[in-house]
């Protein structure tokens, strides 16, 4: 069945009481209109004020790309252990050092670093004479270095705000610095007077260095901090050696660490 609408008529019914919605519900749209206009009105917070609110030690860094932090500095005590045909006869041992972290962002930092490498030569590392006439009674024999370094540090903390707490990794390069120092007591055959000699030498060579750490922080600024690190050490061939020689330092570190 086809039905044509009178326009007019239409119109009335639309009007009409029994059309017109609930005071209630005509009430609740007018609040929700109100409410929409104020939250299109309202202007937007910019991002890096949004964490005002927060104290310092809880505002996210993820946001801005600031670090929270500006530097580290850790001293540590280490434990090394070499090899390679560089270090033939030599052996390893206990020394310290430290490490400077400058922030670059809140995943970089550049690190630089100096550590006293413990080292020592081997019991059967000695000084003979090839002069009949020259007899070594005694001797003592020492080898130390000391390591400098650059590198590229990334870094990230454990927890998005709050605890600085962090593992990093790094890689970089540098030199160090060997010297092996020796006192050897000698007598003369004929005269049989005795005397000292000091023979010594030093070398430097050129190091590729990585590393890894983990820093758990017990107070806002102190904490500990321990890692490992592994260099390459390349030293060039001279008139003494025919062809290029190379060595390996692994470290374990541990010690504190002070953040600003």
């Amino acid at each position: 069945m086809i039905v044509f609408w009178n326009e007019d008529r239409l119109l009335d019914v639309l009007k009409s009481p029994e059309r017109r919605l609930p005071i209630r519900i005509r009430v609740k749209k007018l609040l929700l209109a109100i409410s929409l206009a104020v939250l299109v009105a309202t202007p937007a917070v910019p991002a890096q004020d949004q964490g005002n609110w927060m104290p310092d030690d809880q505002t996210g860094a993820g946001v801005t790309g600031k670090s929270r932090w500006s530097f580290t500095f850790s001293p540590s005590a280490t434990y090394s252990s070499v090899a390679g045909d560089y270090y033939d006869r030599a052996g390893g041992g206990v020394g310290f050092g430290g490490a400077f972290a400058l922030a670059v962002n809140d995943r970089m930092a550049i690190r630089l670093g100096v550590n006293y490498i413990g080292m020592d030569w081997d019991p059967d590392y000695v000084f003979f004479s090839v002069d009949s006439s020259v007899t070594v009674l005694d001797q003592t024999n020492n080898l130390d270095g000391w390591r400098f370094y650059a590198a590229a540090q990334y870094y990230k903390h454990l927890r998005p705000i709050g605890d600085l707490s962090m593992w990093y990794v790094y890689t970089g390069a540098g030199v160090i610095a060997h010297e092996s120092t020796s006192e050897v007591t000698v007598r003369e055959t004929e005269s049989g007077q005795i005397f000292v000699r000091n023979p010594d030498f030093s070398e430097t060579a050129f190091t590729w260095t990585s590393g890894a750490g983990i820093v758990k922080m017990f107070t806002r600024r102190l904490g500990l901090d321990g890692g490992v690190s592994f260099d390459y050490v390349l030293v060039e061939s001279n008139t003494n050696s025919s062809a290029s020689q190379s060595g390996y330092i692994l470290e374990a570190r541990a010690g504190l660490i002070l953040m600003l």
